[in-house]
């Protein structure tokens, strides 16, 4: 058996995840906090250091979604994961 990440039914902070049959990524919808991915992607580079990539990148379709990418090292991914928690967490109480 091997270690991994584990998504929550809710994703981060309550943020809904779908993992994809590739298994590389995860979309994310940041919809519930009224604003685009773009939006959510450049204010949470600039306010943790974590980059994702904006779904409207990908087509009009995914412009509530950002896509994050499970390429980096495990502890990599969980310092994000706990970046992201923390952001969203404000997000949601503005």
């Amino acid at each position: 058996m091997t270690s991994g990440i584990r998504i929550e039914p809710h994703g981060v902070g309550g943020v809904d995840a779908v993992v994809t049959g590739g298994g590389l990524f995860v979309w994310a919808d940041v919809s519930p906090f009224g604003i685009d991915a773009e939006t959510f992607c450049y204010r949470l580079l600039a306010e943790t250091g974590v980059l994702m990539f904006p779904g409207n990148s990908f087509g009009h379709r995914w412009s509530n979604w950002v896509r994050v990418s499970l390429l980096a090292r495990e502890e990599e991914i969980r310092e994000a994961i706990r970046r992201m928690g923390s952001f969203v967490q404000e997000l949601g109480s503005a």
